[in-house]
């Protein structure tokens, strides 16, 4: 082979080889940016709050383990139940007397937010439960709650619009008692908005109505965020009281309570389910921050998805199809 065509043919070697590295560097990328798209989600630290004294994740636990019952006679501080039952459906009346409820939830520590008296008496119990859940979470997760000012975490909350702290509040007659922190103590995004405003934070911040699922949409909303580079944190979570009892009475005629207070999914004798109160909240990062910073995993989040159930035989039945295309997906 003479020189000119072994120079010729090297050239072409050449450029056959920085071809092929640039195109094993593209696929790399994307390899990388397709897991980062998927990363799991690492959930650092959580708060708790449910009937029956629970205030810790071991309480929880323990009564997970311990198979004990939280649900009880609806307690008289709300509304005597005597007056709103009937065991048969009948219009304004209730068809049981038991629920899960909170303890105190009139009581908080106002002072520790910078929230005066005043203020305080118009924020939704929901809210405040959220407010102080949060502080609980990040602090269990070792973080400084100084240390947020400034930094990109976001906040998801689930929470849904049937308000009956609101309602209460504004269907009163009385149009002196409306105050400037009518508006700021009971609307939803205030759920959400006051936990960036006390701890200082820019991250994303969204209240989240899906009626039942609330909270996992935004826990899927908040993963996804994490996943796109959104925000460097998450803090999900989600609250629910029952201060009034008007809507029982409406679950009442759409037969959806079970009379004995008691959930009874996927058994032949389920006849309706019971309403809770409560709130919880997570602390999220993407799986490889987690463990960069050497943080405690509770647990992964490795997938999660969201649909809805189009039409099925009801506006409130599930459509088990939809859901099953979910699972695939």
């Amino acid at each position: 082979m003479d020189n000119q065509k072994y120079e010729e043919y090297a050239q072409k070697f050449q450029k056959a080889l920085l071809a092929i590295r640039k195109l094993k560097k593209d696929l790399a990328e994307a390899k990388q940016s397709q897991s980062q798209d998927n990363e799991p989600i690492a959930i650092i630290s959580t708060a708790c709050r449910y009937p029956k004294g629970i205030e810790t994740p071991q309480d929880f636990w323990n009564l997970l383990a311990g198979a004990e019952e939280i649900i009880t006679e609806i307690p008289n501080q709300r509304w005597n139940s005597e007056d709103w039952y009937s065991e048969e459906k009948q219009l304004g009346k209730i068809t049981t007397k038991k629920g899960g409820f909170l303890e105190n939830i009139d009581l908080f520590d106002n002072e520790f937010f910078g929230i005066s008296p005043r203020e305080a008496l118009f924020i939704d119990p929901q809210h405040r439960i959220l407010l102080e859940l949060a502080c609980e979470a990040i602090e269990r997760a070792g973080i400084n709650l100084n240390s947020l000012s400034g930094s990109n975490t976001g906040v998801y909350i689930g929470i849904v619009s049937n308000n009956d702290y609101a309602q209460k509040h504004f269907k009163s007659t009385d149009p002196k008692r409306m105050d400037t922190y009518s508006a700021t103590g009971t609307g939803n995004y205030s759920a959400s908005g006051r936990i960036s405003y006390f701890l200082g934070m820019h991250g994303a911040n969204m209240s989240i109505d899906t009626a039942c699922s609330s909270s996992l949409v935004a826990i899927h909303t908040a993963c996804k965020a994490l996943q796109n580079g959104e925000i460097d944190c998450a803090i999900v979570g989600g609250s629910h009281t029952h201060p009034t009892p008007e809507m029982f009475v409406a679950l009442s005629q759409m037969g959806a309570l079970a009379p004995d207070g008691r959930s009874k999914a996927f058994d032949a004798e389920a006849n309706g389910f019971s309403r809770g109160e409560g709130g919880a909240v997570f602390v999220l990062k993407k799986l490889s921050d987690a463990e960069k910073n050497k943080d405690t995993i509770l647990g992964i989040i490795a997938g999660s998805g969201v649909n809805h159930d189009g039409r099925s035989n009801g506006f409130t039945a599930p459509n088990s199809l939809a859901q099953e295309m979910l699972v695939r997906k």
